[in-house]
């Protein structure tokens, strides 16, 4: 009797917890509804996609009928701005379109749309920036009263998609909280959107860093008023930089003294912005983690981002080739080289034609045809280099800075390691690559009955014996 008692005091706690579960999810979920039906109207809250596509293309339109008419350079500045812009607001729609047609139920479980909402930040930095160099180019023209307007306009317009991120990042949910802790994600209270310059300091260009793994940063720098230093005094940094990356977090780092190229870092230094030449380095602790081979992103051209130089590829092996490039660039060759003229050897062989750009591509290291040399082959060595170019137009392209390895397989190593060299040759089809050349058969067949297979050429009196080239007997 006390066995069923504790029983029916479980189940009854059990269907209490659950109604107490479903009550709450219902609350949140009428919530989340309700913010979502205001998004349209709301003025305080979200933005409507189809306004903001509509203000923008006002903007953009208005924009290049006045550069048509702007003299000197000035005309063709705000040409690209508005370019510029059209592209930002594409992405710009589309994000918000996917945060507000988000599953509700979702978004009451893990949170809101944290990567949209990070692309949506990143996009206000990109347009701020925009607007601070439209000003400053349209600073010595005349009749750009119709231009002003709209720059309010669109300013009005970056503040209502800060409002709608807000929003967003305020939805009740239950997990939120953790997957914003493990993807970095910071709220808009932790991480202003807004630009940093103040009225000391200038932006001297904005820039959009491209990373391994399709990653990004856009980065604004800004100078600052020189500080006056005693005579003998090392100069002391006023730069600034605005970052915000491809995950959603932005920082605002002062620039430190460096000897060697522009570094940034906050207080503690647990994050450390270095920019040297054409690249960056972005260390968090001290250790490069997510943001590697971080390099300026092209705007008319091809960036080859790995191999770069010094990796090592195993013929067989699965390998990611990376690159760049300019979102007109439609399709792309790829091709191998081994650099200057090594043992006697020019190879220079495709490993892929009229590839659509889409940033990556596995490959399996693997024997390509020189077309020069007419074989089919991948020698070993460690001077190789990869180019990427546009196949429609060929003086379009990038190659590897540094040359890189091949290594062939283990009984590929086996057979130069004794003196051998690897060829290729027609053998039996039931034969394999490196087959046994000390006994007799392996490559004896017919050639209507044969193929093409790599071999250990080990000289005069020597054969292959699966492992090293030997004296024959």
């Amino acid at each position: 009797m006390q066995k069923f008692k504790n029983n029916s005091l479980f189940i009854f706690y059990l269907a209490l917890t659950i109604a107490v579960f479903f009550s709450s999810a219902s609350a949140a979920l009428a919530k989340n509804g309700t913010s979502t039906v205001k998004s349209v109207s709301n003025q305080n809250g979200q933005v409507n996609a189809l306004e903001h596509r509509s203000t923008v293309a006002s903007f953009i339109q208005i924009l290049k009928e006045a550069s048509s008419s702007m003299a000197g350079g000035i005309g063709e500045q705000v040409k690209v701005i508005a370019q510029q812009q059209e592209d930002s607001d594409a992405t710009t729609t589309k994000a918000i379109e996917t945060i507000q047609s988000r599953n509700k139920i979702k978004t009451f479980l893990i949170g809101s749309d944290y990567k949209n909402l990070g692309a949506l930040r990143s996009e206000i930095v990109k347009t701020r920036n925009r607007i601070d160099q439209l000003g400053r180019a349209i600073k010595n023209a005349t009749d750009t009263a119709e231009i002003q307007a709209q720059i309010q306009i669109l300013e009005q317009e970056q503040t209502k998609i800060e409002n709608f991120i807000t929003a967003q990042e305020g939805k009740f949910s239950l997990f939120g909280w953790l997957v914003k802790l493990l993807a970095g994600y910071q709220n808009s209270s932790q991480s202003s959107l807004s630009s940093t310059s103040t009225p000391t300091s200038t932006l001297i260009t904005q820039v959009t860093y491209a990373c391994s793994n399709n990653k990004t940063i856009d980065a604004a720098f800004y100078k600052g008023e020189t500080k006056s230093v005693e005579p003998g005094e090392m100069p002391i940094p006023s730069g600034s930089v605005k970052i915000v990356l491809s995950d959603g977090r932005s920082f605002d780092l002062p620039q430190t003294v460096s000897a060697d190229g522009g570094r940034y870092a906050n207080s503690d230094e647990s994050f450390v912005f270095w920019s040297k030449g054409d690249g960056v380095t972005i260390l968090e602790n001290n250790i490069e983690k997510d943001y590697k081979g971080c390099v300026v992103s092209p705007e008319n051209g091809i960036i080859v981002i790995s191999p770069n130089g010094g990796e090592t590829w195993i013929k067989g092996q699965k390998v990611q080739i990376s690159w760049k490039a300019a979102k007109e660039i439609k399709f792309v060759n790829i091709r191998l080289s081994i650099s200057g003229n090594e043992d006697g050897q020019n190879f220079n062989a495709a490993i892929v034609s009229n590839l659509p750009n889409t940033d990556k591509y596995e490959w399996t290291v693997q024997n390509l045809y020189a077309e020069v040399l007419g074989i089919t082959a991948l020698p070993t060595s460690d001077k190789y280099l990869l180019t990427i170019e546009d196949s429609e137009h060929n003086n379009v392209y990038d190659t590897s800075d540094v040359t890189f390895s091949i290594k062939g397989t283990a009984i590929e190593q086996a057979c130069i390691s004794s003196e051998g060299t690897v060829g290729t040759a027609l053998c039996c089809n039931s034969a394999k690559d490196f087959p046994n050349s000390c006994l007799i058969g392996a490559c004896g067949c017919s050639p209507a009955n044969s193929h093409q297979i790599n071999i250990c050429n080990c000289g005069e009196g020597k054969c292959f014996n699966g492992s090293a080239c030997v004296i024959a007997q």
